[in-house]
C-alpha cells in the first residue's frame, strides 16, 4: 500500500475513535445509534461516491490516443 493510502486510513480511524460516544469497554446505549450511523452513512457514502465515479466515465468516455497523432484524429471507444 501506498504511504498517502496508509495517511487516509488512519486519519479516518481517529475521526471515527474521536465520534465514538463511550471511551470504555462496556457498551452503553449511546452506541447503538453510532454503530448503525457509521456504518450507514459511511458504506453508503462510498457506494454514491463509487456510483458518481462510474457515472462520469459515461459522460466522459475514456479515449485511447495513438502518440505523435492531432485530438481530430483520436480513437473513441
Amino acid at each position: 500500500m501506498s504511504f498517502t493510502d496508509k495517511v487516509a486510513n488512519g486519519i479516518a480511524v481517529i475521526i471515527i475513535q474521536a465520534l465514538h460516544p463511550c471511551h470504555t469497554v462496556v457498551c452503553c446505549p449511546d452506541c447503538v445509534w453510532f454503530y448503525h450511523n457509521v456504518m450507514v452513512i459511511v458504506t453508503g457514502g462510498v457506494a454514491v461516491v463509487a456510483a458518481l465515479a462510474l457515472c462520469s466515465i459515461l459522460i466522459w468516455p475514456i479515449r485511447i490516443r495513438p502518440r505523435g497523432l492531432p485530438e481530430d484524429a483520436a480513437i473513441v471507444n
